[in-house]
């Protein structure tokens, strides 16, 4: 059995957890659309705190998260009460870009509800300029999560 391979139990992950609330759903009694792409962005947003991103004073103010893709899988409903547990990893780390994959999971039971993928990068919204990923928050922030895409169960 080769040890240097892709398993879940090497896998590290930030993690999220939400409840699915009567305003997350529609009439039909499942999460609406809009509301997959929200739950990525809360995570994403829980993720990125901006004091761990390593930017300096000047810039702290200035930055604005720019998802320039986000795709999703749907694998079965979020449904109201759903307790879920949102895992994000990183991936495909560049220069000034990074990719972001996330997995939502009923806790109650570990189904499969959602898989989702976008791609971020960081712009200075007075100049428009997008600007370079920090040393310390690759380091510390996006590299502990890592993952390589092609080994996973990410298929876009």
């Amino acid at each position: 059995m080769p040890t240097n391979g892709f398993t879940a139990s090497k896998q590290k992950e930030f993690i999220f957890e939400l409840v699915v609330t009567q305003g997350d759903i529609t009439p039909y009694g499942s999460a609406s659309f809009i509301n997959y792409v929200r739950w990525y962005n809360i995570a994403r947003d829980a993720l990125l705190q901006w004091r761990n991103l390593g930017l300096d004073e000047a810039l702290r103010n200035i930055v604005e998260t720019e998802a320039s893709l986000c795709d999703i899988q749907y694998k079965r409903e979020a449904i109201l009460q759903d307790e879920i547990i949102i895992k994000v990893n990183s991936s495909d780390i560049r220069q000034d870009e990074f990719t972001l994959l996330f997995t939502l999971i009923r806790k109650a039971d570990a189904l499969l509800i959602s898989l989702g993928k976008q791609k971020i990068k960081f712009r200075n919204f007075k100049t428009g300029e997008i600007l370079n990923l920090p040393a310390a928050f690759i380091d510390n922030v996006l590299k502990p999560i890592e993952i390589d895409e092609k080994n996973s169960l990410y298929k876009y």
